[in-house]
């Protein structure tokens, strides 16, 4: 994913993110590429614990075939962030709203996450691991998930950064249906205004 941030004031910033899923169990086809997701966001630092996040996302499902459906989504979230001698920690609270063609859903997600720094005298790298839970609602039923991830990162400049995670995903708990596992890599690219 690519990322361009705009700092508005000290504490306000926006964020233009494009990403782009790619499934490496058919990459000869052209459903190989499963989606593609575009948002604007908002970012608003509340106090130095406390953290604003909203934002809008469309989601093209399968957009190489004639695929479906494609998604509206608006998100609210508060973090709170605490820092510690040699590494910090964030506790993410998120609610989703899912626009989909004929369908609504409700995902609420807590994500509890720490970074390290891997070098004592420079933050410039570091590890980040966390812990997600996920409960949705929709159509009167609901049903659970779990993402857990570890990864690393790299600021070379102080308005650059690039991360390197692995997640492991599982959903579809408490239904009548196969829990669903996934792992999935990503690099993202921020770059900041």
């Amino acid at each position: 994913s690519f990322s361009y941030i705009w700092d508005y004031s000290e504490k306000t910033s926006f964020k233009s993110r494009t990403t782009a899923y790619q499934s490496i169990s058919d990459l000869s086809t052209n459903s190989s590429l499963v989606r593609v997701e575009s948002s604007v966001s908002i970012k608003h630092e509340i106090n130095e614990r406390f953290t604003f996040f909203g934002r809008y996302l469309f989601r093209l499902n399968t957009p190489l075939v004639e695929g479906g459906p494609n998604e509206n989504r608006i998100t609210e979230q508060i973090t709170y962030t605490s820092k510690f001698s040699n590494y910090s920690t964030a506790q993410r609270l998120r609610i989703d709203h899912h626009f989909i063609p004929d369908n609504y859903q409700t995902r609420v997600r807590y994500k509890f996450g720490a970074t390290f720094p891997l070098k004592k005298s420079a933050k410039s790298t570091y590890l980040v691991i966390s812990d997600e839970i996920l409960a949705k609602f929709a159509d009167q039923t609901f049903s659970g998930g779990n993402r857990i991830e570890i990864g690393t990162g790299w600021n070379p400049h102080p308005k650059r950064k690039i991360e390197i995670s692995v997640e492991y995903r599982t959903k579809n708990y408490f239904i009548d249906t196969p829990l669903e596992r996934t792992v999935v890599i990503s690099t993202t690219f921020n770059f900041k205004h």
